[in-house]
């Protein structure tokens, strides 16, 4: 604090110098700026938690709805291919016929798994990058592996992916 006198009349000076406004402009900055990149952290970490989290969900559900109907199948009626022989990799389709003559068709439409009983349409999945279906022993027809890739943008350009295989699924028909 400075006193200064000019004709008679002092006066105190009591504000902020230029040097200490400058000071507390620099810590305020530093914090903000610290403050925001952690923020950014914060939300990429959400961005990629959340994108496993829907991966798994929707890899469990694909899974348990396939290991369900699969084992009904009659083994002389299975059928493994593709959708679509121009846009689809080659063992992404099985049909196949249950012992209540209800057919099933689980196959890969560009990155939907998608499940038809009977003419109807359900999507197990819309962030499949592939699926395999296989006989995994060439002499016995009565088992079904299944390898599913799920993938989804995270942050930015990195992606999550999550690879799900039931390597032996029996028919029992």
């Amino acid at each position: 604090m400075s006193v200064y006198c000019a004709r008679s009349r002092c006066q105190t000076n009591s504000g902020y110098s230029i040097t200490e406004m400058m000071i507390v402009m620099l810590i305020t900055g530093i914090v903000f700026s610290l403050g925001y990149m952690l923020f950014i952290n914060y939300y990429e970490n959400y961005r990629s938690s959340s994108a496993k989290l829907t991966l798994q969900n929707e890899s469990r559900t694909a899974m348990e709805v396939m290991m369900k109907h699969i084992p009904q199948a009659k083994s002389d009626t299975v059928i493994i291919t593709e959708y679509d022989s121009v846009a689809q990799p080659p063992h992404s389709l099985i049909g196949f016929a249950t012992i209540d003559d209800v057919n099933f068709k689980f196959y890969q439409n560009n990155n939907k798994l998608v499940m038809e009983s009977n003419n109807t349409v359900r999507i197990l999945s819309t962030h499949l990058r592939r699926v395999v279906f296989s006989f995994p022993q060439s002499d016995d027809y009565t088992y079904i592996a299944i390898s599913l890739n799920l993938e989804m943008p995270a942050h930015g350009s990195t992606n999550t992916t999550l690879q799900v295989t039931a390597d032996q699924i029996r028919i029992m028909n």
